[in-house]
C-alpha cells in the first residue's frame, strides 16, 4: 500500500513533469527528428542525455529493473534509427521514443496490466537485445564513418 502511494505521488513530482515536458517537446513538437536532421548521426546519440530523468525515475525512484531495461532499449533503438541520415530522421518522426518512455513510466505507476506484462515478458531477453543493439550501433557508426570518408576522398 505504501509503495503504491509513493508511486502515485511520483506523478506530481517535478522530475516526472520534466520527463513529460521533454517527451512533449522532443516527440510531439518533432524537435528530435529536426535536431537529428541538423546534426546527422550524432544528434540522436547526444539527445539521449535527455532520457536521464526517465532512467532516474525507473531505476532509483521506482526501483524497477524491467522498466529501466525497457527505457534503455527505446533509447538504443532511437540511436540506431538516427544513424541513418534522412531516412532515420523520417523514421524518427514515427518512432517517438520519448513518449514511449513516459508512457512506460506512467503505465508502471498506474499499474497498467498491458505495460507491466510487456516489460516483464521482455525483461528476460532485454539484456541480450541491448547488448546486440550496442554492437549494431557500433558497427553501423563505423560503416557510416567509412562511407563519409570515402565520399570526402572523392573530392
Amino acid at each position: 500500500m505504501e509503495k503504491n502511494t509513493i508511486s502515485s505521488n511520483l506523478l506530481e513530482t517535478p522530475i516526472y513533469r520534466v520527463c513529460k515536458r521533454i517527451a512533449h517537446v522532443m516527440d510531439s513538437c518533432y524537435l528530435d527528428p529536426i535536431l537529428g536532421f541538423v546534426f546527422p548521426g550524432s544528434g540522436d546519440t547526444l539527445l539521449q542525455i535527455l532520457n536521464i530523468p526517465c532512467i532516474y525515475i525507473a531505476a532509483i525512484k521506482l526501483r524497477s529493473f524491467p522498466l529501466t531495461l525497457a527505457i534503455v532499449y527505446n533509447m538504443l533503438v532511437d540511436i540506431l534509427i538516427g544513424l541513418f541520415s534522412l531516412l532515420g530522421d523520417i523514421a524518427d518522426v514515427f518512432n517517438k521514443s520519448y513518449n514511449k518512455n513516459i508512457n512506460l513510466i506512467t503505465g508502471f505507476i498506474e499499474g497498467n496490466d498491458t505495460a507491466m506484462l510487456t516489460m516483464n515478458r521482455n525483461s528476460r531477453i532485454m539484456v541480450i537485445i541491448i547488448i546486440i543493439l550496442i554492437l549494431i550501433i557500433y558497427v553501423v557508426r563505423y560503416l557510416v564513418g567509412m562511407f563519409w570518408d570515402f565520399i570526402a576522398s572523392l573530392f
